[in-house]
């Protein structure tokens, strides 16, 4: 899955700020991972994409409770350090990071 185009792509969408095109293009992937953590990790990133959408269009309430999603995804990937050629604990400190700045200026 790692060196799929669908993985490439979302991975740049959302480096580039398309966070919708990020979702979509994941989604398919998410959808065809079997259960277990890189299922979880899909998820992750497709909600930390959605958490960027709802803070640029200026929702960060939304955005907070994406981000918390987002790191109970990641709770069921424990153990894992890497998946998809990401160290799972980035995603985490992204998602802490959005969370954090949203919490302390409201």
């Amino acid at each position: 899955m790692q060196s799929s185009l669908a993985w490439r792509a979302g991975t740049i969408y959302r480096a580039e700020g398309y966070y919708w095109e990020c979702h979509e293009v994941l989604e398919a992937l998410w959808m065809t991972a079997p259960d277990g953590p890189l299922r979880r990790y899909v998820q992750a990133v497709i909600q930390m994409a959605n958490a960027q959408l709802k803070e640029k269009m200026g929702r960060p309430k939304a955005a907070v409770r994406l981000c918390d999603i987002v790191c109970r995804h990641l709770d069921a990937c424990a153990g894992v350090e890497t998946i998809l050629g990401q160290p799972v604990a980035a995603l985490r400190a992204e998602a802490q990071d959005l969370s954090y700045l949203h919490r302390i200026s409201h």
